[in-house]
């Protein structure tokens, strides 16, 4: 026991120290949600059917709701971000560096509607895979916009999907993103 205690300089009697990182984001979204829990609610005017008192009735969507919140607020401080740079030119010569942290700033913001799109997809198919990635590869096709390749890529990486799937859905839309021009970049 002692060796080790003298190995990590820590008496045994105490646990090691870990540390916490606090997602924001997360937090915030989460308040989000308990306010609509705590305010929003279903209010009937007129008569009742009796088929509707049988069931439960919930408001669908509220995640996406605060999901678009918490994009709203980062997709703000990007925009900052990128005015901040912007400013930046005219006292620092080096404009090629600041437009190339720029378009990174603006390649890691995924739209709110591309996430919208992917997250209905994956909920509708995710049961089959298989079909999953039929869809997508239709899908892929008709997509004309480089940016929106890039906000599936990235979305794809953060999915729950196999990593067999998730390789095959990049493959899918790096196919279709070296088919577009590339004046689009």
């Amino acid at each position: 026991m002692k060796k080790f205690s003298k190995q990590i300089n820590q008496k045994m009697t105490e646990e090691p120290k870990q540390e916490f990182k606090i997602d924001e984001a997360r937090v915030f979204k989460n308040k989000i949600l308990g306010l609509m829990d705590s305010y929003l609610k279903v209010v009937s005017h007129g008569p009742v059917d009796d088929r509707y008192l049988a069931g439960n009735v919930s408001i669908d969507g509220k995640e996406m709701l605060a999901e678009a919140f918490v994009n709203l607020l980062s997709e703000e401080s990007s925009n900052k971000q990128t005015a901040i740079l912007e400013s930046l030119k005219s006292k620092i010569g080096d404009w090629e560096a600041i437009d190339n942290l720029i378009d990174s700033i603006n390649e890691n913001n995924i739209k709110i509607e591309n996430k919208f799109k992917f997250d209905s997809m994956i909920r509708k198919y995710s049961s089959d895979e298989d079909s999953l990635l039929m869809i997508m590869e239709s899908k892929a096709s008709s997509i004309n916009n480089n940016k929106t390749i890039n906000d599936y890529i990235n979305l794809i990486k953060e999915s729950k999907l196999s990593q067999d799937s998730k390789h095959k859905a990049q493959k899918i839309y790096n196919t279709r993103k070296n088919e577009l021009p590339k004046e689009q970049f």
